[in-house]
């Protein structure tokens, strides 16, 4: 069921998004902190993929204490422009009580290069609450480095 409810925000997400224009950013990138997660990218145009280790805390219903977990994020991201992004990914939990579970994650937010090679990203994630957590929305600040081609 998870499976099929990801394709389907994944298809929805991609019919209703515009395309921007074909970008100097294209290529691979190295994200080496959080944003989208520690992993690989690679963009051509208007949209990336994604893929690497994320952590977030999660917390269940009625639960005092918060849990950090580790996942494996795999995703794709449209892009506006330079700066501008929107992402949706799956996430699959690597360890603690979530192991196995999937989860659904949507971003948005911007990324800047103050040097050549050097991108920051900034954005806001939401992890549903339909997926029998507490719903999460939290800050997700990257660091990536291109990679030349």
């Amino acid at each position: 069921m998870r499976p099929i409810l990801f394709a389907t925000l994944l298809a929805t997400t991609l019919a209703v998004l515009p395309a921007a224009p074909a970008s100097a950013a294209d290529g691979w990138t190295l994200n080496t902190f959080r944003n989208p997660s520690v992993g690989l990218e690679v963009r051509r145009g208007a949209w990336s993929v994604h893929s690497g280790y994320y952590t977030t805390i999660l917390r269940d219903p009625g639960d005092a204490e918060s849990e950090p977990s580790g996942f494996w994020r795999s995703g794709v991201t449209a892009w506006w422009g330079e700066r501008a992004y929107a992402s949706l990914s799956h996430l699959r939990a690597l360890d603690g009580q979530r192991r196995g579970r999937d989860f659904a994650i949507v971003e948005a937010g911007l990324q800047f290069e103050p040097r050549a090679g050097l991108k920051l990203r900034l954005g806001l994630a939401l992890i549903p609450a339909a997926q029998g957590f507490e719903r999460k929305l939290n800050p997700t600040p990257g660091v990536s480095l291109a990679l030349p081609l």
